[in-house]
């Protein structure tokens, strides 16, 4: 291996025998996973090095395989100490080693052969104090995902080393706040005293969130050279919910020391993101005991400190990051009795399908159970004349769900096409949280979180991933469909009463929110709109006064692969279906309660607060059109490649599965070849050929031999 020059030049011969990097590796009750962790550090391709173990009284044998690395291997150093957590062991350590940089490592983890080579050789390139790098996450099943271990967009393009003043809003938050996925420079370390803290769980976060608001100088690798063992019960995640104060004395260390920092001010932007995002995830990852005593002290605790000064200039410019302000907004507007009689609801996810698109169902869900909010029930609901057959009717993919109860099929007697969604599933879960989902999206991860967090700050509104603005001109006439500002999110987090949610993109229903019995007037459905459940939805919604609110900064909708060949939006808006079925309803409406009520709701602005009233006026009207033909154009473009994308990815399976099946079968019949020579090979007549092809090849050659003689 190619030697490393020290920072102060020192040739490759003088610095030839001194250990380089001091990997430092807490130790409790690891056996399991242990030797290969210590195989994986062994084995690097960098050899000058040593292994720190520190035992934190483990009472299984973790030490006896410790002791019998160490006689193999004389960089394996043993420490012992009482249990004190990986906090205390790391600074255990650290202060032990004599390498110029440490890498921190866990007992259960394991690693690429080139990582400390890789690491040492870019922290020598870059004069770094830190380098960072990729990871992935592997599961006991086999399953492994790949992560970013470093925002690397966060920064100035084209920049390869960086401190906090490149970013100095995120620097905190730009690496992952793990030591696993970072080496260290052992002097930066000491001179700026930073330490591990010596608690039980959460000891890593300020460590690594101060390190990189101080670092002068840090470089990344994007390789992913570090594979995160998920499922071990002695992970420090694993063992979170007994200690959830840890959360707080981190982050209140970590804003102790940034305060200290002669730049502070420069990046109390960071420090609010940190400290957010860390108290949230203790909210978000305990939401399953939220009646505890011990979780209702440790969500006033966060409430109080989303209550200080430092917090109250807090918005999507200073923390960037839209979804994590608004879990701030619901955390401050909720107090901790509000929030448990808004959490305390079942989320049910709620769709329907038809024969012809039955078949991607399966694919769709697979998108839900993804979510990292997990729904409570998903219930698909299915027209009994449509699947005559009933169970049998339903493709393999989703009968196994249903038989692993993950999801539940609901049979009903009569069709209404798209309003299968919500008319069964509104009156089957009043109680209940409802999302209305469509069968041929493909869902992003956040769906459910941004939903649900949008409901906790407007429990009293619908909450919508998509939404149009329904435009009302000067007359006080509502325009065209096709006029319509489509696919809005300018006035989004702020409830409109002229919103137009689109429920098969994700929607949330609140509990109880739509009760009035005309909602469930199939016969009126029927002779309106029995294809457009959003104008229906809409016009109930002005009915009960309940306004809509987008939770989602707008993405492009993301098909199934061959799904759009039969769609309803297709009718609804090339053919102005939906301007003809939109007509029907006022009409309706206005003969139940009163010539211009549709209008007249649509106009009246919001009971709540962060309400927002949008009126037909002209020059607004054409400017949003202007810029969303602009958007729309884009994310046409863009869309356009995705379903290519996902269309060439599809035909590419099929491929591969045709030639899997084509291997399967030519590996099947050279198996019958093989079979049947072998069983002719057993049969007395190929043994007789045989023989007697032996005696026919013996006479010529006995007989060529006598000739020879004969001359």
């Amino acid at each position: 291996m190619e030697r490393i020059k020290t920072l102060s030049g020192e040739s490759d011969e003088k610095i030839l025998g001194k250990i380089i990097v001091s990997v430092v590796m807490p130790v409790y009750n690891a056996q399991e996973y242990l030797a290969a962790s210590l195989d994986c550090l062994l084995n690097q391709t960098l050899k000058d090095i040593e292994v720190i173990c520190v035992n934190d009284g483990s009472s299984d044998n973790s030490l006896k395989i410790l002791e019998e690395y160490r006689r193999h291997d004389p960089r394996v150093v043993i420490l012992s100490q009482s249990n004190k957590g990986a906090g205390a062991a790391r600074n255990l350590g650290f202060s032990q080693g004599s390498g110029r940089y440490v890498y921190f490592f866990d007992a259960d983890d394991l690693c690429a052969p080139d990582l400390l080579e890789k690491c040492v050789n870019a922290a020598e390139a870059q004069e770094a104090d830190i380098v960072a790098f990729n990871f992935s996450r592997f599961y006991p099943n086999g399953n492994e995902e790949q992560r970013m271990g470093i925002h690397d967009d966060w920064l100035p393009k084209g920049c390869k080393v960086f401190s906090w003043r490149d970013c100095p809003e995120l620097i905190m938050s730009v690496v992952n706040p793990t030591p696993w996925n970072k080496l260290y420079r052992a002097d930066f370390i000491q001179k700026n005293q930073l330490r591990f803290e010596e608690i039980s769980t959460t000891n890593d976060i300020t460590f690594c969130a101060v390190s990189m608001a101080v670092a002068s100088r840090v470089t990344f690798l994007k390789d992913s050279l570090f594979r995160y063992r998920v499922g071990h019960s002695q992970t420090i995640t694993s063992r979170k919910k007994k200690n959830w104060a840890n959360i707080i004395t981190a982050v209140q260390s970590a804003e102790k020391q940034i305060k200290r920092l002669p730049y502070f001010e420069e990046i109390v932007d960071s420090l609010c993101r940190f400290i957010i995002e860390n108290c949230i995830f203790g909210i978000n990852y305990f939401d399953g005991d939220y009646k505890s005593v011990s979780f209702g002290e440790y969500y006033n605790r966060v409430r109080s400190i989303f209550a200080g000064e430092m917090f109250s200039n807090v918005s999507i410019d200073t923390v960037k990051n839209e979804l994590l302000v608004q879990k701030f907004r619901a955390i401050r507007k909720n107090s901790y009795e509000d929030y448990l009689k808004l959490a305390g609801h079942k989320i049910v996810i709620s769709l329907t399908s038809y024969p012809k698109r039955i078949k991607d169902v399966a694919g769709v869900l697979e998108t839900i159970f993804r979510q990292s909010r997990k729904a409570d029930e998903i219930v698909l609901w299915l027209a009994e004349e449509q699947f005559p057959k009933k169970e049998n009717d339903l493709p393999d993919n989703l009968r196994k769900l249903v038989d692993q109860r993950k999801m539940t099929v609901r049979w009903i007697a009569e069709d209404l096409r798209p309003h299968k969604k919500y008319f069964w599933a509104l009156p089957s879960y009043p109680d209940d949280i409802v999302i209305t989902i469509d069968d041929d999206l493909i869902y992003p991860s956040d769906m459910i979180d941004s939903l649900f967090v949008s409901y906790l700050i407007y429990p009293r509104a619908v909450s919508a991933m998509r939404a149009h603005l329904i435009v009302i001109n000067e007359a006080l006439e509502i325009e065209p469909y096709n006029n319509w500002i489509l696919e809005t999110d300018h006035c989004r987090y702020r409830p409109c009463m002229q919103l137009l949610s689109t429920n098969g993109a994700g929607t949330l229903f609140p509990p109880g929110i739509m009760r009035k019995n005309e909602l469930y007037n199939s016969d009126a459905i029927k002779d309106t709109c029995l294809n457009a459940d959003d104008l229906w939805l809409k016009a109930m919604q002005l009915c009960e006064n309940v306004p809509v609110v987008v939770a989602h900064k707008y993405k492009s909708l993301q098909y199934v692969p061959d799904s759009q060949e039969e769609a309803l939006a297709h009718d609804n808006m090339t053919m102005c279906q939906n301007d003809v079925q939109l007509r029907k309803i006022t009409d309706w409406v206005d003969r139940k309660l009163g010539d211009g009520y549709f209008v007249r709701k649509l106009t009246l602005p919001p009971q709540m607060e962060d309400s927002v009233q949008l009126l037909g006026v002209s020059a607004i009207c054409k400017m949003f059109r202007a810029e969303r033909c602009r958007e729309k154009n884009e994310r046409r473009v863009l869309n356009n490649r995705l379903q290519r994308a996902l269309t060439a990815e599809k035909e590419l399976k099929d491929v591969c599965r045709r030639l899997r099946k084509e291997n399967v079968a030519l590996v099947s019949n050279y198996q019958k070849t093989q079979n049947e020579l072998q069983k002719i090979k057993k049969s007395k007549r190929y043994k007789l050929a045989e023989y007697l092809a032996r005696l026919v090849w013996f006479v010529r050659r006995h007989f060529k031999q006598s000739k020879g003689k004969l001359l």
